[in-house]
């Protein structure tokens, strides 16, 4: 049993284009097998990502180590997507320097703020 509040982050490295996921309940193995059938059927949330090919046609010369989401349920057990971010790598002169992230909120405006910061805005469209 987790406790509230919790926070998951699900990186995603095989697209390079609009995309969506679905947020369901895992295990339901501690539900009976009616309960487990009204819980399963229903996602509890589709978040759609969009803005995803212009942000890897932006940094085409950047290797890409995926697009990454955190979601977080809060203390009163609602489930929210507090960032989606596209990750890149850049290497230079044989070093490999980590950490440089595009913040997805530039998928909707299209601006791009200065390499090496990380914007904390709402980023992702729900449904």
């Amino acid at each position: 049993n987790n406790g509230i509040p919790q926070k998951k982050a699900m990186t995603y490295t095989k697209f390079t284009d609009d995309f969506h996921f679905n947020v369901s309940y895992g295990n339901l193995e501690h539900l009976s097998e009616r309960q487990a059938s009204e819980f399963a059927t229903l996602p509890l949330m589709m978040v759609n990502v969009k803005g995803v090919k212009d942000v890897f046609n932006q940094h085409h010369d950047k290797t890409s180590k995926g697009i990454k989401a955190h979601i977080m349920v809060d203390d009163s057990g609602l489930i929210g997507v507090e960032s989606v971010e596209a990750i890149f790598e850049t290497i230079v002169a044989n070093k490999t320097e980590t950490g440089w992230m595009e913040s997805v909120s530039n998928f909707f405006t299209g601006n791009s703020d200065d390499e090496g910061k990380k914007k904390k805005v709402p980023t992702a469209t729900l449904r």
